[in-house]
């Protein structure tokens, strides 16, 4: 599914994966944010996530509680996971939930998803080899849930 922007979140990680296979976890969660958000890698990347990045990858697709019914979750989620790369997940939480999305929202669940998932990565929790497995399985709306939401029959 062409609008499916979780889908193509995960796919991006099996590419960064498939590319470089012994990516230091840091390093991928950094390629994420640069592929997906447009977050620079260096510390031009700083400036990216101050501006919010950019939606290089576009679509719904996501669980319910984290879809804010807009086409950048997958912006939120990558910039997110490179701001914990960058800054250690501890100061990114405190940041994505102090000041910019309660964590009782869509987006501050998704925040907390992303910190978590960059946490157990850099934690060697999470292979990066399973990176895009995690995504679909624990923020990705399944295929046809996602294109219910996405496109509604229509009503009589």
């Amino acid at each position: 599914m062409a609008d499916n922007g979780c889908h193509e979140l995960a796919r991006v990680a099996t590419r960064i994966v498939t590319a470089e296979p012994g990516i230091d976890p840091r390093d991928f969660l950094r390629a994420l944010g640069q592929v997906v958000a447009g977050i620079s890698p260096g510390v031009e990347g700083i400036f990216d996530l101050a501006r919010g990045g950019s939606n290089e990858v576009a679509g719904r697709g996501f669980r319910p509680e984290f879809d804010d019914e807009s086409r950048g979750q997958a912006r939120h989620f990558a910039g997110t996971a490179a701001s914990a790369a960058i800054f250690g997940p501890r100061v990114t939480e405190i940041v994505a939930h102090r000041l910019v999305d309660p964590p009782d929202t869509a987006d501050g669940r998704l925040s907390a998803a992303a910190v978590e998932f960059a946490r157990l990565l850099i934690g060697e929790e999470l292979l990066v080899s399973d990176a895009s497995q995690w995504i679909l399985d624990e923020i990705c709306a399944p295929e046809d849930e996602a294109a219910m939401r996405i496109n509604p029959a229509p009503r009589d």
